[in-house]
């Protein structure tokens, strides 16, 4: 009797397989034949559902009795298909994008996104008005919760109570070690070539690692392989240029993008107008651009490989009296990504990828007859193999390798003309090799429960040099994230993390300049490890007209490092030796409501919060709140239509100031000034606030050219928002001193084209 039962069993489960399928493929914009990623798949009938990976792949079983499946996508009309006859089948799914100025058709889509997860398209980063009318990806990013600037009016971002160094920033996979340009006042990326950015600083999928508060994954525009096209702009502080099509078409495509920027000249210009530049010190003389370079390449080699060739070079070179004296600096990022992408059945796929990410700084000093040139650089190699499985509708398993090698050189001086009498110097470098392999599974319950959950183990193997012995660290790093859908509109979630950043900037700045050292963990400095947990609300209100989210979240990170007071930091061989360890928490709660859809779009967002340090031997060894320790940010964002040729957008910022060192007192000991400080960071700024407004108009398109004229104003109010604050002596008379404030500009008119065709 039981082998009858067995003998059942098993028929009956192979006859339920039997009446299944499996379809899978790419789903791609039928207008350029770039992939789209995270692209909802379903049955007309069953309603069973798959998203499309960050490639564009999908993989998805039908009943037997399916006939229509279909794939929604914001942006995209509705595809709907009939099923091949034969039990599996490979349909490449290519989306119509939809003009926005129609009626949007809402599909719901469970399941889409992680907690604490944001995805910005190219269009909403052009959206927001920026300085110059530059768009400007890190400038955008601010404008959500949990996200602020370390320094008002900068992009070093800090996202929930981490430094800016915290974040992992990824360009095509290639990590990017300094996202900005002019010392943080703008992004080192160009809008034309990104195609979309994805923030996670919830729930962290296993795949990412080595920082420890966030990833910004930016993805590279692929290039048409339909068409040839041409886009670009002339604004205040830059233009940009971009070229794509196809090499073969519908086969092999391109894109390369330039930029330069031109700030210094335009600082000069406006440095005698009252209401822009600085009330301390004027900016005339400043010698301030950029140029970055975007290009990439790909090729689809059948219907199961694609090939993708990516690269990205940038340059900096900054002086001005404004902020530091005789001081020349130059600095730039150097990017490249060779990836294959495989699909091995109906079922896996995977993605092999070697990248490569070099990042120089250099500067010159001048003054007081020192006459020296400071530089350092770094270069990582990485290899990484990752495997896609989609099991079937309720189980997708991820699973990967990762295998990178770093190596520094912290800092090396030279003399900078013949008459110097500095002598030549280098630090001895350090080398790192990390090993990371993970294992992730996505597992649908049932229609109510959803849990997504692995571990990643990273070891980090130091080099030994002759200050240092080698050094093996083993770092497993468990995440998982719950989420409970009790109808198609609410979404509650819990998650924890463990990360670890194996990586250390030595910083005494708050916006990055080339004396900062990057450091990897060794024998002597251990790499630093967080734990946060968060729980999430989300609703969707009105019919998906409106989105609201509530999240809250604790942040404990251990192993965190800051200079000694008095530390002796320039060109020390021994820099391990001027640093202290300890601790650092944060917690928060994070409000989120977007209109989504109509004349009127946009959303605020408000965060409350609070970020301590404790180093044993900084300010007696009481926490103290870092420079990005911003209790109240309330940001508004709004795009509004007024006719068909005519959008109005602006924005709002309302921010606790920023915590910075000052003198409580001074004296004066033989005619020459003095001061006693506060604790470290005591001293709060005067609170943020900034409303910048644009208008858009486009004209009727001709012949393919699209163009549009945008119009904006930064800092309507004038308000002169700090920057920087410190104290110094009169030049002259070192006996006087005082206490000043710096702040980058008024009320700021710009104007800029744009042309597509």
């Amino acid at each position: 009797m039981k082998k009858i039962l067995i003998i059942l069993l098993c028929f009956c489960s192979y006859s339920l397989l039997a009446q299944q399928r499996v379809i899978h493929g790419n789903v791609l914009d039928a207008k350029t034949g770039e992939s789209v990623v995270g692209a909802y798949i379903f049955g007309e009938k069953s309603a069973a559902g798959s998203i499309s990976n960050a490639y564009g792949f999908y993989s998805i079983t039908f009943p037997a009795d399916e006939a229509v499946f279909c794939c929604s996508m914001l942006g995209y009309e509705l595809f709907k298909d009939t099923l091949p006859q034969t039990s599996n089948g490979t349909v490449t799914i290519r989306l119509n994008p939809i003009d926005y100025k129609l009626q949007d058709v809402v599909i719901y889509a469970p399941y889409q996104n992680h907690a604490g997860f944001h995805h910005l398209s190219a269009s909403q980063i052009k959206r927001l008005p920026t300085m110059g009318g530059e768009p400007d990806l890190m400038k955008t990013l601010q404008f959500l919760p949990g996200v602020m600037s370390g320094n008002d009016g900068a992009n070093n971002l800090s996202v929930r109570g981490g430094s800016q160094w915290q974040n992992l920033v990824l360009l095509d996979e290639a990590v990017v070690y300094n996202p900005n340009h002019s010392l943080s006042f703008f992004s080192v990326f160009n809008s034309d070539a990104v195609k979309q950015v994805d923030l996670y600083k919830a729930y962290i999928p296993l795949a990412y690692g080595g920082r420890l508060s966030s990833v910004m994954d930016i993805h590279m525009n692929e290039g048409n392989n339909k068409q040839l096209g041409i886009k670009g702009g002339v604004g205040l502080l830059a233009s940009r240029l971009m070229v794509e099509g196809p090499i073969v078409k519908e086969k092999i495509s391109f894109m390369v993008s330039g930029r330069y920027g031109y700030p210094g000249e335009v600082a000069n210009f406006l440095s005698n107008i009252e209401t822009i530049g600085n009330d301390i010190q004027q900016l005339n003389g400043a010698d301030i651009g950029f140029y970055d370079i975007n290009a990439k390449v790909n090729a689809i080699l059948n219907n199961k490989n694609r090939l993708f060739i990516s690269f990205y070079n940038s340059k900096d070179r900054f002086k001005s009296a404004a902020f530091i004296d005789d001081y020349l600096m130059n600095w730039g990022n150097t990017t490249g990504t060779l990836r294959w992408n495989s699909t091995f059945n109906d079922k896996l796929n995977v993605n092999t990828t070697f990248c490569m990410s070099n990042y120089f700084y250099d500067y010159t000093q001048l003054a007081d007859g020192q006459n020296y040139k400071w530089k350092s650089d770094m270069q990582s190699y990485a290899l990484r193999n990752d495997w896609d499985y989609y099991f079937s509708n309720r189980v997708r398993i991820k699973s990967g390798i990762n295998i990178e090698y770093f190596t520094t050189k912290p800092g090396e001086i030279d003399k900078a003309t013949e008459s110097s009498n500095i002598l030549p110097y280098v630090m001895e470098s350090r080398q790192s090799l990390e090993t990371v392999i993970y294992s992730e599974l996505q597992l649908t319950m049932n229609p109510l429960w959803r849990i997504i959950g692995g571990i990643r183990l990273a070891g980090n193997y130091s080099y030994a040099n002759t200050l240092l012995k080698e050094k093996l660290y083993l770092n497993p790093e468990p995440r998982f994230e719950l989420q409970f859908v009790p109808d198609k509109t609410t979404t509650y979630s819990l998650s924890g993390i463990v990360t670890t950043q194996n990586m250390h900037l030595l910083s005494n700045s708050s916006i990055g300049i080339p004396s900062d050292i990057w450091v990897p963990a060794n024998e002597k400095l251990k790499p630093s490890s967080a734990y946060q947990i968060s729980a999430g609300y989300k609703k969707q209100l009105s019919n998906n007209q409106y989105t609201f989210s509530a999240e809250g979240y604790y942040k404990n990170m251990q192993n965190i490092v800051d200079y000694k007071d008095n530390a002796n930091i320039f060109m020390n061989n021994k820099i391990e030796e001027q640093l202290e360890k300890g601790w650092a928490d944060s917690y928060g709660i994070e409000f989120y409501l977007s209109k989504n859809h109509g004349p009127l779009t946009g959303w605020v967002s408000y965060t409350l919060s609070k970020a301590t340090n404790h180093i044993k031997t900084v300010n007696n060894g009481k926490g103290y709140a870092p420079v990005y320790d911003r209790p109240h940010d309330l940001k508004l964002f709004g795009t509004y239509q007024i006719s068909s040729k005519w959008w109005a957008s602006s924005t709002l910022t309302l921010r606790s100031g920023m915590n910075v060192t000052m003198p409580i007192s001074h004296y004066v000991y033989q005619g020459s000034a003095f001061y006693e400080y506060t604790e470290r960071n005591g001293y709060r700024a005067p609170m943020f606030r900034q409303l910048d407004i644009a208008f858009t108009y486009r004209p009727e398109i001709k012949n393919r050219w699209q163009s549009e004229w945008v119009f904006g104003v930064m800092n309507v109010l004038n308000r002169k928002n700090v920057f920087s604050m410190y104290a110094g002596r009169d030049r002259l008379l070192l006996g006087k001193s005082g206490a000043y404030k710096m702040y980058l500009h008024g009320i700021m008119p710009s104007i800029s084209y744009n042309f597509k065709f």
